[in-house]
């Protein structure tokens, strides 16, 4: 499979374990590379956030490999799982890996069975008006494609997110790029996109109510439910109520 040798890992945990996967990460980090002796890097703790969903604070512990094998680091972020729940009491919710997808226009690739293709355009250099917000969440609904804004990013913009089952890659680029030309007539910029394949996702019902809705998760949500759906989402990081109150 000739896509690129990068492979990205999120395991995700309950809102409330955030401080404590930050407080532990580098012990964290530095098991999984001593079993393994596979390097995870940029890791960083960071949170995805909507205004709709079941969960709508998504906290993770984020990494790559380099020239790794895809079963391989399925292993490792399950191993970290494993050391989350069980020496950490952490409460983990998911673990995705997923293969960037480079620019090769001959690559053969189609999503089949729980795998997938997903990709995120980062829409600008920072936060829309609500307006322009609106107005960008209500251009993107019709396509199944859905925002969410990660405040740890160097960048703070909105974000896209299109998932796709059961497509060849050709027929994803495709829809991808009707939307970037719409975006542009539109008036907005594409700072930068991020187009990948699924391999492993233990628990895809984190997302329902924001790209899907009931167990549907093939079929994305294409009209407006909510308002709040179109509504900025706010950096909902989880503070702890002192022992005292």
């Amino acid at each position: 499979m000739d896509m690129t040798s990068v492979i990205e890992s999120h395991i995700l945990v309950n809102y409330e374990d955030e401080n404590k996967l930050k407080e532990n990460m580098k012990s964290l980090v530095d098991k999984m590379f001593g079993k393994f002796n596979v390097t995870l890097h940029a890791s960083r703790v960071m949170a995805t956030n909507t205004t709709t969903g079941k969960y709508r604070h998504q906290t993770m512990l984020t990494y790559y490999h380099l020239n790794t094998e895809p079963e391989t680091a399925i292993e490792i972020a399950n191993y970290g799982k494993k050391i989350m729940e069980d020496d950490l009491n952490i409460r983990v919710r998911r673990v995705k890996v997923e293969v960037l997808i480079g620019e090769n226009k001959e690559l053969n690739l189609k999503a089949n069975n729980n795998q997938y293709l997903e990709c995120h355009l980062k829409i600008g250099k920072s936060i829309p008006s609500p307006e322009e917000y609106k107005k960008l969440a209500s251009l993107l609904l019709k396509y199944g494609v859905h925002l969410l804004i990660n405040y740890d990013s160097n960048v703070v913009a909105p974000v896209t997110t299109m998932r796709s089952y059961n497509k060849s890659l050709d027929e994803f680029r495709e829809i991808n790029k009707n939307i970037i030309d719409e975006l542009k007539e539109n008036g907005f910029e594409v700072y930068k996109q991020h187009m990948e394949y699924g391999v492993y996702d233990d628990n895809v019902m984190t997302d329902q109510g924001w790209l899907f809705e009931n167990d549907k998760y093939t079929e994305p949500i294409s009209e407006c439910d909510t308002e709040k759906r179109l509504e900025v989402p706010g950096n909902y990081t989880y503070q702890p109520v002192p022992v005292n109150q």
